[in-house]
């Protein structure tokens, strides 16, 4: 593929999330934002029957453009990463010419079905107003571009390129729209039913042709070429894909089919706006939802199932959190916020906002089943799920709207995406042996993980900023839950302590990280080093209470591989550079220990890295040193021997680990203790384990008054 685009699917999950996920975030804000302010515009410049109406075409061609689709548009993701997975690129050719040309002919044959039969139909004995049958030219055109705007969406996201996925889902097609209808709105310009969807239908043209000139020039030219087309394999896998989608999104679609047929157009007017403004409370979940299905396909298919649920979990409770806030907002002002955006009229259509907003609260809160079910071969069972849901949910609004109209409608779709995605997880708990819903363990690992994100980017000062901010919620709000602090500083290796938090256990105790990659011992006690660590030491320990507690901990490469560069670089010898370091070092805990003496000194842990293994980072951080692995270790070994010299002088405290960790056959590092890959980091799991074993919790309580 061209540029930074040709291997997007090679970058770690999360390179992905981060880097995709503004694009998706920005698009996703854009797409509801757009469309509730296109909403708000259309209320005041068309009447509530003719508004009504355009919800009906819009759910036509929502409709149509599934049907059209034949499933190929989950196919397309699937297929793609597949492939890209394998690096069989000749497949994806042959794979796309097939998703193209099954779309293909889908909307003609959709949209030819629709003129020639369908508007009258629905015209004359569904929605009764001869207004469909004035637009049928235009919705069939609308179906047949909105279902190519949904494959490429799907498309670019099997490419793993998130940024285009994100454009042409429907970000820049109300972005246009909105333009346009503001223009005229400012303008003074009246316009019609028809105007409107001829203009939606412009904008969706220009959408799907720059869409489709991006496709070919970034991803369908480079590709080697190939003959055939892959027509059977790729339908046989659409059609579960179909059939599934049919009944998430067609019937879904139906709700509002089916208020249509037994209630004048105004209360269509009423549900399709507070559908519009309840997609706020799903706009994160939606986020999340299009964001991770190829990484929670390549996670099924490399099996690391562990990894997988902590992604659903903690994408699930990341976009619970703003999901819940919004919804207690529309629920307990759900008519002054339709009176407010759309006017008088629209107050009336408080209560299904409030229905139609809970629904989707259940819908947050169980995460992303549909997207794992889909994602890991369980497209039977979805669809499955979905036609029992989906013609249980039609049911109850069959029953209830004659009766209660727009409101029957909303409880009869609530019941539907209820029961639907409950089974979703249910089923994703009983086949796959994963949960997918939020919990207390998500919103722990979703805190920690961005507190490590703000330790890590200190150096920038907004990041420093939101650090800080964060360190005084923390200081403030911990001891009104009875939560006793630890702060913990060192170099990178301190991390585990935020592991240490997560894996529980230490009861009443949060240790707070403070992180620096430049910490050393020498550097430590040297008033003239450049690095900052110490200062900023000094700084989050000049706003401790004297009595907290306070761990220091740091690790092999700057206790070691630091005093090996040294003795290099200065002439001098192994010993007297070791003995240096700790003297420095020493003297740094000695200024500490006076106003906080409640220190307790954690062991260097012993190197990680065996001889002859080597990675690009470890060449940047320890450049022409070849000592062996027994070489590092000995000089660990003695550097920690100063270290507990200097704890039985001082009687400082002193958490020795080193016993621990050596392996008394080979003198060296325990294997537990090593990561998968090449890292001088210990694994965080096994290490904070070991602290949380051997850490005896009397020693952080307050020392006795002398």
């Amino acid at each position: 593929m061209k540029g930074a685009a040709r291997a997007p699917h090679q970058r770690g999950i999360r390179q992905r999330l981060l880097s995709g996920g503004a694009w998706q975030l920005l698009a996703r804000l854009i797409g509801s934002g757009g469309g509730m302010l296109v909403s708000m515009l259309l209320a005041r410049l068309l009447p509530p029957a003719e508004l009504g109406v355009y919800f009906m075409l819009v759910s036509i061609a929502a409709a149509g453009s599934t049907v059209a689709l034949f499933g190929t548009q989950q196919s397309a993701t699937r297929l793609i990463s597949g492939a890209l997975a394998r690096n069989e690129l000749t497949a994806i050719r042959r794979d796309l010419r097939a998703l193209f040309l099954l779309a293909a002919i889908g909307a003609v044959t959709v949209g030819a079905a629709y003129l020639l039969a369908g508007a009258p139909l629905l015209a004359q004995h569904l929605f009764r107003t001869p207004l469909l049958v004035a637009a049928a030219g235009v919705t069939a055109c609308w179906v047949g571009l909105r279902m190519l705007q949904t494959l490429l969406f799907f498309t670019f996201r099997g490419f793993h390129d998130l940024r285009f996925s994100a454009m042409f889902e429907n970000a820049l097609t109300q972005l246009l729209l909105l333009t346009v209808l503001l223009g005229c709105y400012i303008t003074g310009q009246q316009l019609s039913l028809l105007s409107v969807a001829t203009l939606n239908v412009a904008a969706l043209a220009l959408t799907v042709v720059l869409g489709l000139a991006l496709l070919w020039w970034r991803y369908w030219s480079p590709l080697p070429a190939a003959r055939g087309i892959n027509l059977v394999p790729v339908l046989r896998r659409a059609l579960p894909f179909w059939v599934s989608s049919f009944f998430v999104l067609v019937v879904g679609e139906l709700h509002l089919w089916v208020l249509g047929a037994n209630a004048p157009a105004e209360q269509v007017a009423l549900y399709g706006t507070a559908w519009r403004l309840m997609q706020l409370v799903v706009l994160p979940l939606g986020f999340v939802n299009h964001l991770i299905p190829p990484m929670v396909s390549e996670l099924h298919a490399q099996g690391q199932s562990g990894k997988l649920e902590r992604l659903l979990r903690g994408s699930a409770t990341a976009a619970a959190i703003p999901s819940l806030l919004v919804l207690a907002l529309l629920m307990l002002a759900a008519v002054p916020l339709m009176k407010l955006i759309y006017g008088d009229f629209f107050a009336g259509g408080g209560a299904v906002l409030a229905l139609l907003a809970a629904a989707q609260g259940v819908n947050v809160l169980t995460g992303s089943p549909g997207v794992l079910l889909a994602m890991s071969d369980q497209q039977r069972l979805l669809m499955r799920i979905s036609i029992v849901t989906g013609v249980t949910g039609l049911g109850v609004s069959l029953l209830l709207a004659p009766h209660w109209g727009a409101v029957g409608v909303a409880i009869g779709y609530g019941s539907f995406l209820c029961l639907q995605n409950i089974a979703m997880a249910m089923f994703c708990l009983r086949r796959l042996k994963i949960r997918t819903w939020t919990g207390r363990a998500p919103v722990r690992d979703l805190w920690f993980a961005v507190r490590d994100e703000l330790v890590h980017r200190h150096d920038q000062p907004l990041w420093r900023t939101l650090h800080q901010a964060l360190c005084g919620l923390e200081d403030r709000l911990l001891p009104l839950l009875g939560v006793r602090l630890v702060e913990c500083l060192g170099d990178s290796h301190a991390s585990v302590f935020n592991q240490l938090n997560r894996i529980g256990g230490c009861g009443c105790y949060y240790f707070r990280s403070t992180l620096t990659s430049d910490a050393a011992a020498y550097g430590l006690g040297n008033a003239e080093s450049k690095t900052t660590a110490a200062q900023r030491f000094r700084d989050r320990l000049a706003k401790a209470p004297a009595d907290r507690p306070v761990l220091l901990l740091l690790g092999e490469v700057d206790c070691g591989y630091l005093i090996w560069q040294r003795a290099a670089r200065a002439g001098m010898t192994l010993q007297g550079a070791l003995d240096d370091s700790l003297r420095r070092y020493i003297g740094f805990l000695d200024t500490v220990r006076v106003t906080h003496a409640n220190l307790l000194v954690v062991t260097p842990p012993l190197p990680a890295v065996a001889d002859g293994e080597t990675s690009p980072r470890l060449e940047r951080m320890r450049p022409g040193i070849t000592a062996s692995q027994r070489e590092r270790t000995e000089l660990t070994q003695a550097f920690n021997a100063g270290l507990r010299d200097w704890a039985r002088r001082s009687g400082c405290r002193l958490l020795d680990l080193e016993q621990d960790m050596l392996d008394p056959h080979t003198g060296l590092l325990r294997q537990q203790f090593r990561q998968t890959k090449v890292s001088h980091h210990l694994d965080r799991e096994a290490f904070a384990m070991l602290i949380r074993q051997r850490l005896d919790l009397g020693w952080l309580a307050p020392p006795s008054p002398r």
